[in-house]
């Protein structure tokens, strides 16, 4: 009775050990996606030009992949167009932002075949994917001086990088506020302790 009941136990155990490991983990409260202002134009024509650029958000789903709706890209990116999609990264006491290029040739953007714009912008098919490879995009680095964003180097950015908590917790930070441009002066990143 006794190795009928260790065993019945340790049986047990183990299930519930299986479980436990196939379950997901617990669900905290302030687990938001973090959003990134993107902006996307036709690589042919100006970053500059008003008329070209969207501008839009998208969700970091992991170092590589930005998720976002497809009708913030579909003008630009679909087609034989290129197009040059820019995601801002961080926005704190520095600036960084990645562009990334798209072509038939080096395909980076990838809408779902079944948007049709005007038809179902609203809907479960926009989306578009964005792929970034950091060796074949663009990196763009800034640091506020007297209200405006003046341009820096990488490694110049990376010296100044260890004095703006807030940036680097932007640039490290995947799901864990709901954040984007718009409300970044009050929503902090900084990390507990």
């Amino acid at each position: 009775m006794r190795n009928y009941l260790a065993t019945l136990l340790f049986g047990l155990g183990c299930a519930a050990l299986a479980v436990a490991q196939q379950m997901p983990a617990a669900v905290r409260e302030d687990a938001f996606l973090v959003q990134k202002e993107i902006e996307v134009w036709r690589t042919d024509l100006a970053a500059s030009s008003q008329v070209a650029v969207n501008t839009c958000q998208a969700v970091q789903l992991d170092k590589n992949w930005f998720l976002t709706a497809a009708h913030c890209v579909y003008n630009a990116c679909s087609g034989s167009l290129p197009c040059t999609v820019q995601i801002t990264l961080a926005q704190g006491e520095l600036l960084e932002q990645v562009r990334i290029y798209h072509s038939n040739n080096s395909p980076k953007v990838f809408i779902y075949p079944g948007f049709y714009p005007g038809q179902n912008r609203i809907s479960s098919v926009d989306v578009a994917l964005v792929r970034l490879e950091p060796k074949e995009a663009a990196y763009v680095y800034g640091a506020r001086q007297e209200g405006n964003w003046v341009p820096l180097s990488e490694s110049e950015f990376n010296k100044q990088l260890k004095f703006a908590p807030e940036t680097k917790a932007q640039r490290a930070v995947r799901g864990v506020r709901l954040i984007s441009a718009a409300n970044l002066p009050n929503a902090r990143l900084l990390l507990r302790r």
